[in-house]
């Protein structure tokens, strides 16, 4: 059995820009802890502002940031 999920893109954005965590948290101005969990791809709730921040930075839309992928339910 299979279910859909949102996937945070963060991580990719970052790394194909060679972007630390700590030169992500100074340019968006949002705080470590929110920024690592971003990278993760942990976090459950994103605010708008932070979103509007992080797509400033990285140069992307929204949608640009997440995807829809199939996970298997065991």
């Amino acid at each position: 059995m299979s279910r859909k999920e949102i996937r945070i893109k963060i991580n990719e954005l970052l790394e194909k820009r060679d972007m630390s965590t700590a030169e992500f948290v100074k340019k968006t101005g949002v705080a470590y802890n929110t920024a690592l969990g971003l990278r993760r791809g942990v976090v459950t709730r994103i605010d708008l502002d932070v979103m509007a921040r992080v797509c400033e930075v990285l140069g992307v839309q929204p949608g640009d940031l997440f995807e829809l992928v199939e996970v298997t339910i065991k």
